[in-house]
């Protein structure tokens, strides 16, 4: 019993017919019932789920009851309170045997999870926010990690360089130059060692080999940190400067002739 007042999960145990025979502090606080209250009273009343997305849930002591085993509840469960008050949780429910391996009741153990539901939800906006703006960017934009392993290509870096997204993540960015490369893979080797040490640098004008249309880009080098300040990778941003390249080269032909 000192146990059960003293953990940290809300707890309720029912017997066989799902009727509240016990509930801790936590689980008092969490349905807004309190212990005298809700005793006798049917599981179903005390503690009211939902799916977060909308529906009922099964009531998981009836399912235990009915199937002797150990249930756990689905993602993205909601409590509703007594007060009004809406938690995300997480929880199991397990049978409750005698000595004779009798099933005599369920004890439900559930925790609040609605911080760490708050913050994953934050997470995936903030991700689908920056996704956006990656793929919408008409820039290239091309992140490698320490080793030089692809883990960024947006769309506008696969119409640049001809080569899907899919194609480029997790591989190493030497395997992608074709053979003729020669001194340019060297440039770019060497523009990702520099970015490396924390340096920005800039090839500018550099014509894109093996496409089958000429195409020139201004690309930019520099380091990505983590969070505590260490390099951990390399960005390039890659600007198509073709249209100009090439109304300088026409402006140029037609001086000289």
């Amino acid at each position: 019993a000192i146990t059960l007042q003293s953990i940290g999960d809300a707890v309720i145990a029912t017997d066989v017919q799902g009727r509240v025979i016990r509930m801790n502090p936590v689980a008092e606080r969490l349905t807004g019932w309190e212990r005298a209250q809700a005793n006798g009273q049917l599981l179903s009343e005390v503690f009211r789920i939902s799916h977060g997305k909308g529906g009922e849930l099964v009531d998981p002591v009836q399912k235990v009851l009915a199937t002797g085993k150990v249930v756990e509840l689905a993602n993205d469960t909601e409590l509703l309170s007594r007060d009004g008050s809406r938690y995300h949780i997480a929880d199991s429910a397990a049978p409750i045997r005698d000595r004779a391996g009798e099933v005599v009741g369920v004890v439900l153990v559930f925790s609040d999870v609605t911080a760490q539901y708050v913050a994953q939800r934050d997470l995936r906006e903030a991700f689908n926010f920056f996704r956006q703006i990656i793929d919408n960017l008409p820039l290239g934009l091309n992140v490698l990690d320490a080793q030089g392993r692809c883990l960024e290509w947006n769309p506008a870096m696969e119409a640049i360089r001809g080569i899907s997204r899919e194609t480029m993540l997790g591989r190493l960015i030497s395997e992608t130059f074709p053979k003729e490369a020669g001194p340019r893979y060297n440039d770019v080797m060497d523009s990702i060692a520099r970015a490396l040490r924390g340096e920005q640098v800039v090839r500018a004008d550099i014509p894109m080999l093996s496409r089958e249309r000429p195409i020139w880009t201004t690309v930019r080098y520099g380091p990505v940190r983590s969070a505590e300040g260490v390099i951990v990778g390399t960005l390039s941003i890659v600007q198509d400067v073709t249209e100009r390249k090439l109304a300088e080269l026409s402006l140029r032909a037609s001086e000289e002739n």
